[in-house]
């Protein structure tokens, strides 16, 4: 985990590796931990089934986390 606020836009999608990338962390395991835990909220785009982190969830977790 980062020790610097990430810099996120709130209404936008983020992918997993771009939202490891952001938080710091090495495994996509660590972030599926988090939404189960209830840090994290993950999204599911429609077209193609992905899964998506909006900027806002994302400064939440980094907030909770830290």
């Amino acid at each position: 985990m980062i020790a610097i606020k990430p810099n996120v836009q709130p209404e936008a999608r983020y992918t997993v590796n771009e939202t490891c990338a952001l938080l710091g962390v090495k495994s996509r395991n660590t972030l599926n931990a988090w939404v189960e835990k209830g840090y994290l909220k993950k999204g599911q785009r429609r077209t193609n089934g992905r899964p998506f982190f909006l900027g806002s969830e994302i400064l939440k977790c980094w907030a909770a986390v830290s």
